[in-house]
């Protein structure tokens, strides 16, 4: 849970963090492919 408001680093990280999942996503209903999916996003 969240408590707090994040202090502006932690905004940043979770935004990044955020964009990084949408972007997965994307990937994935587009390319309907799970495991292609899996292999380029996950690590980053």
């Amino acid at each position: 849970h969240v408590l707090s408001k994040f202090d502006k680093e932690n905004v940043e990280i979770a935004q990044d963090g955020i964009n990084k999942a949408v972007d997965a996503v994307k990937f994935y209903i587009e390319s309907n492919d799970f495991s292609q999916a899996m292999n380029k996003f996950n690590g980053q």
